[in-house]
C-alpha cells in the first residue's frame, strides 16, 4: 500500500482516539485470543498508532495453562483505517465483511452523534457520520476460513476522543438514483447515497475533450450545510466509479483508486495527489465512502463514459412523503394534474345528467 502521508484539514493536531480491541479464534485444536489497548494520535503527517496488549495461545483439551505473550507495536499510518487493510487477511479486516448500512446515532463521551452502521447479520461497524472515525464494532465467524468446527469473533470500542471535534447533531439519508443509458432502448439505474445534516443535491452530465474525442461523465453536485458523506456501492463499479476528481468550494482535489483483491473480495484505497485534503476516502464493507466533515459546495465526477446520464432522482429516505426530486419531475406532475382534471370533468358531467 502507498504510504504517502497527507494532511486532512479537518483533523486537529494532537487529536487522540483511544480504543480497546479484543477477540478470539478457535480452530485446528487451538484457542487464540487477544486484547489490545490502542491509541491513535493525529500528527498532521499521519496517525501514530500505539498498540499494547497480550496474545494468549492454548491447545484444546490440554491441561497446561494458556501461554500469554505481551504484545506492543507502534507505527505511522495515513488514516485511522489503514490498520484495517493489512497485506494478508487477519482479524482487522472485518471492515470488509459488511454488505448493508443504515443511519443511526452513537454515544461519544455522553453526546449522541449521527452515525452510520455498516452490518451483515449480527456483525457491524458503527462510524461517525461526519468524521468517519470508528466508534464500535463486532463481527463473528467472518474470516474466510471459518467453518463448522472453527469460530472467531472480534470487538472494537472507542473509549475516548480528545479533544472532541466540532460535531453536527443531525443527519439525513439521501438516495441518488442515476438513470444511465445502456443503448438506444434501455437504461440502467445505479444508486449513490449521501448522508448529511442538510443538503441540496443535483446531478448533471459533463463532457470532456481528450485527444479530439468527447467523453461524457456524471457529476453529483452537493450543496451541504454542514457535513456530507458520499457512499458508493462497490457493486456499481466501474459504472459509478469516482473518476478521481472531487471539487470542494471551487478547489479541485485529485486521487486515484488502488485496487486490491483478497479473500474478502475487492477493496479500494484512495491515493491522494493533493498534500492537504478536506475529505477522507476509504472502503468500508462493500462500499467506497467519502467523508467531507465540513461540507460546502461539493462536486464528485463519476466514470460512466460508456453509459451517459439520462436523468436522476433524489430521494429523502427520512421523509417518505417527499421522496421525489428530479430533473424530469415535470413528467410526474403532468399525469397527476391530468388525472385530477379528468375526475372533476366526470363529476361535473354526472351532476348535469342527474339534474
Amino acid at each position: 500500500m502507498d504510504v504517502k502521508f497527507i494532511l486532512y484539514a479537518f483533523l486537529i493536531q494532537g487529536m487522540v482516539f483511544s480504543y480497546t480491541w479484543s477477540g478470539y479464534y478457535i480452530g485446528g485444536g487451538q484457542i487464540l485470543s487477544y486484547h489490545y489497548n490502542m491509541t491513535y494520535t493525529w500528527l498532521d503527517t499521519g496517525i501514530n498508532v500505539n498498540i499494547v496488549g497480550n496474545v494468549s495461545t492454548q491447545y484444546q483439551g490440554a491441561p497446561i495453562k494458556p501461554q500469554v505473550q505481551p504484545y506492543s507495536a507502534s507505527s505511522l499510518m495515513p488514516t485511522y483505517y489503514s490498520l484495517f487493510y493489512p497485506d494478508k487477511y487477519g482479524p482487522e479486516e472485518f471492515i470488509l465483511y459488511f454488505t448493508n448500512f443504515t443511519t443511526t446515532t452513537a454515544d461519544v463521551k455522553g453526546e449522541e452523534i449521527p452515525a452510520i452502521k455498516f452490518y451483515r447479520g449480527n456483525s457491524y461497524l458503527i462510524v461517525s457520520a461526519q468524521y468517519g472515525f470508528p466508534i464500535q464494532g463486532y463481527a463473528q465467524n467472518y474470516l474466510p476460513y471459518s467453518s463448522a468446527t472453527s469460530f472467531d469473533n472480534i470487538s472494537i470500542n472507542l473509549t475516548d476522543v480528545k479533544p472532541l471535534p466540532n460535531l453536527t447533531s443531525s443527519e439525513t439519508l439521501y438516495q441518488v438514483l442515476l438513470h444511465l443509458r445502456v443503448n438506444q432502448t434501455s437504461t440502467l439505474t445505479k444508486a449513490v447515497y449521501v448522508v448529511s445534516s442538510k443538503s441540496t443535491i443535483t446531478a448533471s452530465s459533463v463532457t470532456h475533450e481528450i485527444n479530439n474525442k468527447s467523453f461524457s461523465y456524471t457529476s453529483i453536485n452537493i450543496n451541504a450545510n454542514g457535513y456530507a458523506t458520499i457512499i458508493l456501492p462497490l457493486s456499481g463499479f466501474p459504472i459509478t466509479e469516482p473518476l478521481g476528481q472531487i471539487t470542494v468550494d471551487g478547489k479541485n482535489y485529485y486521487f486515484y483508486m488502488n485496487q486490491t483483491i483478497n479473500p474478502f473480495g475487492v477493496y479500494y484505497t484512495a491515493i491522494y495527489e493533493n498534500t492537504s485534503n478536506p475529505y477522507m476516502a476509504v472502503t468500508i464493507g462493500k462500499y467506497f465512502v467519502i467523508f467531507v466533515p465540513n461540507g460546502g459546495n461539493i462536486s464528485l465526477t463519476l466514470d460512466d463514459q460508456q453509459n451517459p446520464l439520462v436523468s436522476y432522482q433524489v430521494i429523502n429516505m427520512d421523509s417518505p412523503l417527499q421522496q421525489l426530486e428530479s430533473n424530469h419531475l415535470i413528467y410526474y406532475i403532468i399525469p397527476a394534474v391530468v388525472a385530477i382534471i379528468a375526475v372533476l370533468v366526470i363529476a361535473v358531467l354526472r351532476h348535469r345528467r342527474a339534474s
